[in-house]
């Protein structure tokens, strides 16, 4: 069960490693125009999402293109893998977790790029959300399915703080808020209209800018 959970982890890794070796190319290109921006951290679930399973490691990536030196328009995508909340006791029913997002929106920075200096951002999506558990054997015998999960339809919030290491390439430290409006029902059709919680990223990110 854990497998379906585990298993895009290898490819993950891969494009993000692809991703970082364009940093020698985009030192050499301007801050402007496309950028691809590879991502990683923790993902931290509440309310009753943060019931069923714990924090949460993930990975993400983004494609984006600088409109000016200041405003950005990005397409990012980001999934976590996550243990069950032991402080529930849920560990006793799941067996792991997932959750994933992608959206589109805008980016605001409060100064251009400058090599060696710092510069703060904030910035908006919407998009669409997703979380997915696998029971346990003891569970899935009760419950009569090894899975769940809920989807929801969010609004993304971030702020971060960055430094230029080059005219071109940011290294930011990243806080991001998706607030969901959940589906009514789970994917095996349980009542979710009661169902509550958000997600919080923070996140690691490198801007290249192509």
């Amino acid at each position: 069960m854990q497998n379906r959970v585990t298993k895009p982890v290898g490819a993950a890794m891969g494009i993000v490693i692809a991703l970082l070796l364009l940093v020698g190319v985009a030192a050499t290109s301007h801050a402007e125009g496309v950028f691809l921006e590879p991502s990683a951290g923790l993902a931290i679930p509440s309310g009753d999402l943060g019931d069923i399973i714990g924090t949460g490691f993930g990975m993400g990536g983004a494609l984006g293109y600088n409109v000016s030196d200041q405003f950005a328009v990005v397409g990012r995508g980001a999934f976590s893998f996550h243990g069950a909340e032991s402080e529930q006791d849920m560990d006793l029913v799941i067996d792991g977790g997932g959750t994933f997002s992608i959206g589109m929106g805008g980016r605001f920075y409060v100064t251009p790029p400058k090599e060696g200096a710092a510069t703060a951002f904030v910035g908006g999506e919407l998009g669409r959300l997703g979380a997915a558990w696998d029971y346990t054997s003891e569970a899935e015998f009760i419950l009569g399915s090894d899975s769940d999960g809920v989807g929801a339809w969010y609004v993304g919030l971030e702020g971060g703080i960055g430094y230029y290491l080059s005219d071109t390439i940011l290294l930011s430290g990243v806080t991001r808020v998706e607030l969901p409006s959940w589906d009514d029902e789970t994917n095996e059709g349980f009542d979710a209209r009661d169902f509550e919680g958000n997600l919080v990223r923070l996140e690691a990110r490198l801007t290249i800018n192509l």
